[in-house]
C-alpha cells in the first residue's frame, strides 16, 4: 500500500473508513470481526515477509502462521482460510525437499485440526452435537439447516446491504489507485 499511495494515502484511507456508516455502527459492538481482522493483518504482514525470499523461510515462521491462523479460526471457523496463501508457499520449489514441504504443511494444518477438534468437543458437550452451535440462542433465524443459510430469498437483502456498506466505493477507489500505479510504472 505504501508503494502505491504513500503515507498520506494510508491516512486518507483510514479517514474514509471512519466515514463509512457500517464501520461506525459496528465499532460500537464487541464482535469477533475485530480480532479476526487484526489476525488477518498480522498474517498478511507475515506472508509478505515470507514471500520476499521463499528459499530462506524457516519452519518457525510456518509454525507461527499455523498457530496464528488456528487462533483466528477459534474466533470464526471461516478464518481457517487465512492459511491458504501459506500453503502455496509450502509447495515444492527449487532447493526444498519433500520432507521440508510436508513439515511446512503439517505446521500450518495441525493447529487448524486441533482447534476444529476442540470446537467439535465443545459443541457436543454444550449442544449435544458436533455440528450444532449457539447461533440458535441469539439469532432470530435458525441457522441449523443448510437451505436457510444459502437461500436465494436472502439474496436481495444481502445485495442491498452490500451496496449500502460502501464496498463498491472502496473497490472503485482501489481500482483507481491500481490504474494510477500501473500508469506510473509504465511511464
Amino acid at each position: 500500500g505504501r508503494r502505491i499511495s504513500g503515507i498520506w494515502g494510508g491516512f486518507a484511507s483510514a479517514a474514509v473508513l471512519l466515514l463509512l456508516p457500517a464501520y461506525r455502527a459496528y465499532s460500537q459492538h464487541v464482535m469477533t470481526e475485530v480480532p479476526c481482522s487484526a489476525l488477518a493483518l498480522l498474517l498478511s504482514l507475515l506472508y509478505l515477509d515470507m514471500h520476499k525470499d521463499q528459499t530462506a523461510v524457516s519452519l518457525r515462521l510456518f509454525a507461527v502462521a499455523g498457530i496464528t491462523g488456528g487462533f483466528a479460526s477459534a474466533f470464526r471457523p471461516a478464518c481457517a482460510a487465512f492459511v491458504l496463501p501459506f500453503l502455496l508457499l509450502s509447495l515444492p520449489s527449487a532447493g526444498t525437499t519433500l520432507l521440508t514441504c510436508l513439515s511446512r504443511v503439517l505446521l500450518l494444518l495441525v493447529p487448524q485440526f486441533i482447534i476444529t477438534g476442540m470446537t467439535m468437543a465443545y459443541n457436543h458437550a454444550m449442544f449435544g452435537s458436533i455440528t450444532r452451535n449457539g447461533y440458535n440462542f441469539w439469532c432470530p433465524e435458525l441457522f441449523s439447516t443448510i437451505h436457510k443459510i444459502f437461500s436465494p430469498a436472502f439474496l436481495k437483502a444481502n445485495l442491498a446491504e452490500l451496496f449500502i456498506s460502501g464496498l463498491p466505493a472502496l473497490i472503485f477507489a482501489a481500482c483507481c489507485l491500481w490504474i494510477s500505479h500501473s500508469r506510473s510504472k509504465d511511464g
